[in-house]
């Protein structure tokens, strides 16, 4: 399966945020740095996370994004399937089936490393 950029910047913000103390509000800014984002795309991500249940947002000096609920509540699985446009069913007879991991859980499974290993660089 092929993610869009969309949804890839929409993992990479979540994985973040929850690598984070609860409630820490960062910078789209800090975001986009971190991960060597686009910064216009990022905002159009951000807007969406929220409107989605994902995020809560605040404007201002002191604003940022923050998870609106514990990463423990949200699954890539159900990331994926809330930002793709289209996903394109395939047989998972070959497929190793594992259960939905909770957004934490996959901070040290992940399917995206180089978003992992900039976390631990920083």
């Amino acid at each position: 399966m092929q993610l869009t950029r969309f949804t890839d910047y929409a993992l990479r913000t979540l994985i973040y945020l929850a690598s984070q103390p609860a409630n820490k509000k960062v910078a789209l800014s800090q975001l986009a740095e971190t991960f060597e984002m686009n910064l216009h795309h990022l905002n159009k991500v951000s807007q969406k996370l929220p409107q989605l249940g994902y995020l809560v947002s605040t404007r201002g000096k002191q604003g940022g994004v923050a998870l609106a609920r514990s990463p423990e509540q949200i699954t890539v699985g159900e990331v994926i399937r809330d930002m793709e446009p289209c996903l394109t069913a395939v047989d998972s007879a070959d497929c190793l089936e594992r259960p939905a991991r909770p957004l934490s859980e996959n901070l040290t499974w992940s399917v995206w490393p180089r978003s992992v290993s900039l976390l631990r660089m920083r």
